[in-house]
């Protein structure tokens, strides 16, 4: 049982994670594109942008 129980709370756990992550990546992305769209503010955004686009490219790679 204790097995068992394990695994579930693995699975659960695993399961968590990707909607949490998924939620975070489209909300993030729904954000900076109405930020871009409504006004474009030199705090920093672009950094951001740049980072998002080098982390796309690197998970296309992979």
């Amino acid at each position: 049982m204790t097995d068992m129980s394990v695994g579930v709370m693995a699975v659960v756990g695993l399961v968590l994670l990707l909607v949490v992550a998924v939620g975070l990546y489209v909300g993030f992305r729904v954000m900076g594109g109405r930020a871009h769209q409504d006004h474009q503010p030199p705090d920093g955004r672009p950094d951001q942008s740049s980072r998002g686009r080098r982390q796309r490219r690197r998970r296309v790679q992979r």
